[in-house]
């Protein structure tokens, strides 16, 4: 059995200053196993607060982790996945970076480490393994 990779959301990577989620990430992250791409940052940065945060999440957090491709078209996949959600009527919810998250776990076989609910709805169409960095509600 191979070595279990993650792909991280925003949600979890925002969280790393709350203890259980430093406790949980950081072990993972200096081995190496928990990668972003370009989805998650673009949310990051979206979030950040400043000039200089802006700055110190691309040049310092960012670097800090393996890079996963979004591949050459991971948009018409996203659109799939909207679909399977629509089916059951709920396509408006998860946001089009929730999808090209998913789609990059997918395409990479990487887990999908989240504190984010939207992604148990899409893992319920795409079958793919996703985790909560810690369990809901926690932090």
């Amino acid at each position: 059995m191979g070595v279990t990779r993650y792909l991280a959301d925003k949600s979890a990577l925002a969280r790393l200053h709350l203890e259980p989620v430093r406790e949980r990430l950081e072990p993972l992250i200096t081995r190496g196993l928990v990668s972003v791409c370009a989805a998650t940052e673009y949310e990051l940065l979206y979030s950040a607060k400043n000039l200089q945060d802006y700055d110190r999440i691309r040049e310092v957090l960012l670097p800090a982790f393996p890079w996963a491709s979004m591949g050459d078209d991971p948009w018409e996949a996203a659109l799939r996945i909207r679909r399977g959600l629509a089916e059951h009527g709920r396509h408006r919810a998860a946001s089009m970076v929730d999808l090209l998250l998913s789609v990059v776990a997918m395409q990479e076989g990487l887990i999908l480490l989240h504190y984010d609910k939207d992604f148990d709805t899409i893992a319920a169409v795409t079958g793919q393994k996703t985790e909560w960095v810690v369990p809901p509600g926690t932090v």
